[in-house]
């Protein structure tokens, strides 16, 4: 029987209760490990070369190097990093700026102790996960920003 590996995270945040009970959480989870733990971008890419993570929870705003920035040095230095956003911002400019960046989940931090563990994994496969008010803020601001140019040609 094959082993399901496991799933290197490192947590960027500037915020000690969130690094407390993401510790809890995934300690409490047999197929992930936290790897690492730090309070700022900067670090962030200083350790994600040390430990090697397969995904970062990433927050959006942190001094001197912002979420949307740590995420694209990141990626640019690991492609195959996955990274998933927590974070309290709900409005849809931040939500973009970080999909833009690279991200492939967001999750709102009132949602951490429900569905961050079940979140990591599916991010982890390349799947995108949103939480639902972040997927209704995204899905309400497409429905108003009708477009009819869709990059066809007259005849197509």
């Amino acid at each position: 029987m094959q082993e399901t590996p496991h799933i290197r995270v490192l947590l960027v945040d500037d915020h000690q209760h969130i690094h407390d009970i993401v510790t809890e959480l995934l300690n409490a989870a047999e197929d992930i490990d936290l790897v690492g733990q730090v309070h700022s971008g900067h670090d962030a890419v200083a350790l994600c070369r040390i430990v090697k993570p397969d995904l970062v929870l990433m927050d959006v705003i942190m001094p001197v190097m912002s979420g949307a920035e740590t995420t694209r040095v990141l990626l640019e230095e690991c492609p195959d990093l996955r990274v998933l956003v927590m974070s309290s911002f709900r409005e849809y400019e931040r939500i973009k700026e970080m999909l833009d960046s690279g991200a492939l989940g967001y999750l709102v931090k009132d949602a951490i102790a429900e569905d961050l563990l079940n979140t990591i994994r599916a991010v982890y496969q390349g799947n995108m996960v949103f939480s639902p008010e972040v997927a209704e803020t995204v899905l309400f601001r497409s429905s108003t920003e009708h477009t009819s140019d869709f990059g066809l040609t007259e005849r197509e």
